[in-house]
């Protein structure tokens, strides 16, 4: 290949990664403690990996724009509420297995955008008021293997979107617990499978749940039934 023809290739490399920053400029991006993937097509969806590296604090060098992000398997004990304030497309947050044992009120007010949200295997022991509050559009909450023993009757009112949620392997003994989850309007997947109830009314079950729920799991946990 002459100089010409090398020279014009170079020149066709450079105007497409800059048209390509252009268009999505987190590509830009070098993080500290993450790695960044792509869809196939790289002007659309963004995902960052922080998983599997020791991390004690969440990182806060993750740019506007990214759409789905892993930060599993670390040593976050806390989820503070500036953690995720830049984040308002984030679509997929994936917090399983850590050691998280609080979360400041409103740490996900600003992920309106949130659909799936991976709390499995920490440390949880309560749900709070003001725990969920923007996640307006959440459809799938997963919480098994915490240590969730208390659910404030309103932790789940900003819920709305919500189909699936996932309590398996707790420590929720009372059955009204669960009752607000019972009456999310687009609920259509319970399970409570593995958790420490003793008795329950069944007639008080059926009259408080959703007409979408499809599947109720209870299978595992000691019910004496009523």
């Amino acid at each position: 290949m002459g100089n010409e023809s090398l020279h014009l290739v170079e020149r066709r490399h450079v105007l497409l990664t800059v048209l390509l920053l252009h268009f999505n400029p987190l590509m830009a991006y070098s993080l500290k403690n993450c790695t960044m993937d792509y869809s196939e097509n790289p002007l659309a969806d963004v995902f960052v990996d922080c998983s599997n590296r020791d991390l004690v604090t969440v990182p806060d060098d993750i740019p506007r724009g990214v759409s789905s992000r892993t930060l599993s398997n670390n040593l976050l004990n806390k989820i503070n509420r500036e953690d995720f304030g830049n984040l308002s497309n984030l679509r997929i947050l994936d917090l399983h297995s850590n050691l998280i044992s609080h979360v400041n009120d409103e740490s996900f007010i600003h992920l309106g955008t949130l659909t799936l949200l991976d709390m499995a295997f920490n440390k949880l022991t309560n749900l709070t008021a003001n725990l969920f509050q923007g996640l307006s559009n959440l459809t799938r909450l997963d919480l098994t293997g915490n240590n969730i023993w208390f659910i404030q009757s309103s932790a789940f009112r900003f819920l709305t979107s919500l189909q699936t949620v996932i309590l398996d392997e707790n420590k929720l003994q009372q059955i009204t617990d669960i009752q607000p989850i019972l009456q999310l309007p687009h609920l259509q997947e319970l399970s409570i499978v593995e958790n420490q109830f003793v008795s329950f009314e069944s007639k008080d079950l059926l009259m408080n749940m959703s007409s979408s729920l499809r599947v109720l799991a209870v299978s595992g946990s000691n019910f004496y039934h009523m």
